[in-house]
Formats: structure tokens, sequence, C-alpha cells
């Protein structure tokens, strides 16, 4: 009879070859990609990946220089590259640096739902040793305006939902946090303007300031991997949000165990990931394509 067990085709039995162990053992031989050492890092042993890029920046230039022309982002309709990316990102640093004063270890928070210009954002802080601090969109007024003081900002990012909602204390915002400006994403899909907030779009296409020395690292000050990367927050499960610091090291560990997960199968040479990671999806989500040399 159609459907009967006897004239279903039986699928083979697979088996795999190797144990989890092995496969951990080949992946992390001495001289691989992902070997391991025992480092001393602010006063702790850990295991880390031996050949781990020194700093975000450097982790960055190296996916551009590998993946230039492919896509990096995906947005609705949009497609925007690894090369793309990279360059409005050295503008945004260029921004950061020469208008509102930004140098190595100050923090700027980026507060947004998900758009393409959120990585670009994100990326522009570690082009010059800035401090990401990832904050939950979804948040209520109150803890918005908690982490966005608590980590003084130096310079605040949001999209036009976030400003919308922040408008009416956002002067208390920038005093508190001493912050020198906010900038706001894709601002032609909310009215356009707000009180004591700029077009991030406008901004950028206005600034006209030296990015050589950005865009290749030269001359550039130095971060080591101990330099403090991100700065996330907790769930909110106490009575108030605590934010936890990430360093270059601790955040590259994570990237290079993704790079560990496509090793283990066979054929994987990039994930996806939406973004921001700092919250759940809000739609439409951000897929970021994250390649790798196999």
């Amino acid at each position: 009879m159609p459907g009967s067990k006897s004239n279903m085709q039986e699928t083979p039995a697979w088996y795999a070859q190797r144990t989890l162990r092995e496969v951990e053992d080949i992946i992390l031989a001495p001289g691989s990609l992902l070997e391991l050492e025992t480092r001393l890092i602010d006063g702790r042993i850990q295991r880390v990946y031996k050949r781990l890029p020194p700093s975000m920046r450097l982790f960055w230039m190296w996916a551009v220089s590998q993946h230039g022309h492919a896509t990096y982002v995906v947005f609705e309709d949009q497609r925007v590259s690894y090369a793309e990316a990279f360059g409005r990102s050295v503008r945004a640093a260029g921004v950061y640096r020469h208008v509102y004063g930004v140098q190595k270890g100050d923090r700027v928070a980026i507060c947004s739902r998900n758009y393409p210009d959120y990585l670009v954002a994100f990326w522009a802080c570690h082009l010059i040793g800035a401090v990401a601090v990832l904050v939950n969109a979804w948040l209520p007024l109150e803890a918005l305006h908690y982490c966005l003081t608590h980590t003084q900002c130096k310079l605040i990012i949001v999209d036009p939902e976030r400003a919308d909602r922040l408008e009416s204390t956002m002067h208390e915002i920038i005093a508190e946090a001493k912050s020198t400006g906010v900038l706001v994403l894709n601002p032609h899909e909310g009215k356009g303007r707000w009180t004591s907030m700029e077009s991030w779009d406008a901004v950028l296409a206005a600034y006209t300031g030296d990015t050589k020395g950005i865009a290749t690292g030269v001359g550039e000050v130095e971060i080591v991997p101990e330099d403090n990367a991100t700065i996330l927050f907790t769930s909110g499960a106490f009575v108030t949000f605590e934010a936890s610091s990430r360093i270059y090291t601790s955040f590259e560990q994570g990237l290079r165990d993704c790079r560990r997960v496509c090793s283990a199968r066979r054929g994987c040479t990039s994930l996806m990931f939406t973004t921001p990671w700092c919250q759940a999806a809000e739609p439409p989500c951000v897929a970021v394509i994250i390649s790798f040399l196999c």
C-alpha cells in the first residue's frame, strides 16, 4: 500500500567516526588555529586561545581584508558588504573622536532596535579603543535612564523610538552622564528632529576629518587584550541592573568558540547571528554573517 512501512525507503544508519573528545583533540592540537594556552590575565590563570587577535580593531580589519566584497549584513532588502560596513565604521569612528571627543577607554552607549548602523556604531568604538555600552532597547524608561547615566557614556546613540521616549528627560541624562552628544540612527523612520539630539546620518555626511590613521591603524593608540571592550547589563532580576564589563580577550574567545563549532561541522564556513546581541531580536531582524577561513 502507498505509504506503508514496506514501501518506505529506509534511511541508512549513520555513525560518527570520531568521538567528541577526538574531534576536540584535533581542533585544539598544537599549531592549529584553535590551539589553547594558559595565561595570567588580571591576576587569574585562564585557558585561552593562543592565536587570538590582540584587539577587536585588528580582528575587524582582518575580517574585512579577507571578505571585503562578501555580504556582512542582511536587513530587509538591503545587503551590506564587509567593505561597506568598514568604510562607514571608520567614518563613524572619526566622528566619535573629532566631533564628540571620544578617546580610548571612553564609553559609547548604543541603545537601538535592529539596524545595519547598529553594527557600524559598534565597530567604530573598537577602531579607536572606546568601550561599547550595549543597552537593551526594550527596557522601561527608568531602567534606560539608569543604564545610560550609571555608565557615564561620553556619547549616546539611540533609534527613533528610544529618542521619542527619552526626549523629555534627555537633557537630564546628558548632564548626569556628562555626555558630549546624542545621535539618532535612521531618523527618517521617526519625526526626524528631537530636542538635544542630532541625526546620525546628517552628522556622518557632514564630517570631513582625516580618518587615514583610523582606517589603517598606523599611529593609533595601542589596544591590548586586557583593555575593556564592552559593557553589558544583567537581565534586571535584581532591584538595580548590574553592569558587566568584558575585556577584548573574553569577547574574542566567544568569536573563536564559534569558529570551533564550524570546525566540527564538515563544510561549515560561516555562522549567522542576529543583532543586537544584548537583546532578543526585534523584527525586522538584522542577520550578521561571520565568515571564517577554513
